[in-house]
Formats: C-alpha cells, sequence, structure tokens
C-alpha cells in the first residue's frame, strides 16, 4: 500500500528467450491489465503475440490479446504511442492504445487518448474486410523496421495501482486465472528480402474456430497499404511470407496472423489500415 488511498500491484512474469528486466508502472506492456485495473472489465484470457527476428535471433513483443465476455482487444506493443491510421486512405496520426473486435467478427474501433492521464476515446466503428470461404482480415499493421517493437525481456515486473484492497484481490485472482497455461505464439518469416524491407501484418478471422489449421487457406496476394501511400519497389522476387494460428481459448473464431517482408520502403514509422490488396508479381 502506497498511501491511505492506493494499492500497489506488482505482476512478474519470466520468458525463457527473453534478455535483461523491464520494471515499469508505465509500460506498453502492461496497458492491457492498467485497461483491466481502469475499467474492471472481466478478462477471460491474455495471450501475448512474439515476432522473432531472424537475423539477429532476437524476439520481441509485437502485441497483446485481451480476451473479454463480449470482445477480443489487441494491445501492440510497438515502443512508440503516436501511429499513422488510414481510414479509406485519409491518414490520421493518434495516440493509439487498443483494437476492439465485436462479438460478431465484424464491427471494430480503435481507442485512442492525447495524453496518457486522459479520457481514451473511440474512434469510429469499422468492419472487417470479407474475403472468401469465411475468411474475414480484421486489420493490417505495418512497420518501417523490427525495431520499433519492444524487445521480449527475461523478466518482466509491472506495477499497477488499485483503489482499495477488495479491488487488489479481485484483480489479482482475475488476472491469475487468465495467465494460467499462457499462449505465446511466434510470428516470423525464415528468410529476408537483398534490398530494404518493411514488415507487414495482416490478421485474419474466421467463423469456422474448428476448421482444421492444414484446411484453412489464407487468400492469395498480399494485403498492404496502396502505392499512394507508401513506396512500394516491385522487383518481380517472391514476397517472403509465414502464417501463424493465434489460439485464444474461448474464442469463437481462429485466428491468423500472416508476416510479410516487403520490398520497399515505408514512409511512417507504423500503419494501421483495415486492407488493401496490392497485387504482387511473383517470379
Amino acid at each position: 500500500m502506497n498511501d491511505k488511498h492506493t494499492y500497489e500491484i506488482k505482476i512478474s512474469y519470466k520468458f525463457s528467450y527473453g534478455i535483461g528486466k523491464i520494471s515499469t508502472t508505465d509500460s506498453l506492456l502492461g496497458r492491457p491489465l492498467e485497461n483491466f485495473i481502469d475499467t474492471g472489465s472481466p478478462i477471460e484470457k491474455l495471450v501475448y503475440l512474439l515476432y522473432q527476428e531472424k537475423k539477429n535471433q532476437s524476439y520481441y513483443f509485437l502485441g497483446t490479446f485481451i480476451l473479454t465476455k463480449k470482445r477480443l482487444l489487441f494491445f501492440p506493443a510497438i515502443n512508440f504511442s503516436r501511429v499513422i491510421l488510414s481510414d479509406k486512405n485519409v491518414l490520421n496520426e493518434s495516440h493509439l492504445n487498443h483494437l476492439t473486435l465485436e462479438n460478431n467478427l465484424i464491427d471494430w474501433h480503435i481507442t485512442v487518448y492525447e495524453k496518457r492521464q486522459d479520457p481514451k476515446k473511440k474512434l469510429n466503428t469499422y468492419r472487417t474486410k470479407q474475403i472468401e470461404n469465411n475468411i474475414s482480415l480484421w486489420f493490417v499493421m505495418c512497420l518501417s523496421s523490427h525495431t520499433h517493437l519492444v524487445k521480449l525481456p527475461k523478466e518482466l515486473e509491472i506495477k499497477l495501482v488499485c483503489q482499495t484492497s477488495r479491488d487488489l484481490r479481485h484483480r489479482l485472482k482475475t488476472i491469475k486465472e487468465a495467465t494460467v497455461n499462457c499462449e505465446m505464439p511466434v510470428a516470423n518469416v525464415p528468410s529476408s528480402p537483398n534490398k530494404k524491407y518493411f514488415l507487414n501484418f495482416e490478421f485474419f478471422l474466421t467463423a469456422n474456430r474448428n476448421i482444421l489449421e492444414e484446411e484453412y487457406f489464407l487468400p492469395p496476394g498480399i494485403f498492404t497499404v496502396t502505392n499512394d501511400i507508401i513506396k512500394i519497389e516491385n522487383t518481380g522476387t517472391k514476397i517472403f511470407s509465414r502464417s501463424t494460428p493465434v489460439k485464444i481459448k474461448g474464442f469463437n473464431s481462429l485466428l491468423t496472423v500472416r508476416t510479410s517482408k516487403i520490398t520497399g520502403r515505408l514512409n511512417f514509422p507504423s500503419l494501421f489500415i483495415s486492407g488493401h490488396k496490392y497485387a504482387y508479381n511473383e517470379k
């Protein structure tokens, strides 16, 4: 207890692939739990999504999924908060907190803020993009470099604040239950283009959660930003891609992340869009 009004929670995680230690009261990795503390929304499951950069064999946090009773939230783990959001190719710069997918797997929105201590604001509701065979595209996340992600530590200590001891006991119990046998899927691409490239992450959903992975085929081509937003150098070589299934117990969909390294230059450190298809020539 820090004073007569607040109680401090310390939550520790250990990761076998990490390096060093992170101990903080204001962390991108603590933001999902901080959101739970602030709103009191129940957490059903927490899943960390990792990214492995094959060049240096290092692991990074790509983001955190939080499953509640009605929604799936995704908190990107990029190491700066001001990002570019593309809505019908209109660019807006905002401090991104998280993305929320509704239970119908169609409607979703982005939550932003002006300052960390300010109330969060929900932007307009978007819709997932229906592709084929009951597959939908939730959103696309582009990064100019993996260095914009938070590096995975060996030990992570998150410090949170509660107003009452009753909140403290309840929150700790809920967090412990949500993180039991915590899944940590790893997105990666085994090879890299010879020229400068950016990272492209497509988040796909299917209405059939019982579909077998070997029967789950993602659509051909890559969904990414259009050429008027970024400079893409199409060299005629094959795009380096790999798909990663993300299993979230209790979630009514199979979620898959396709990671690609695309030759070209992203004009911004990061970009979030609803998804536009760009045709590549593969030789």
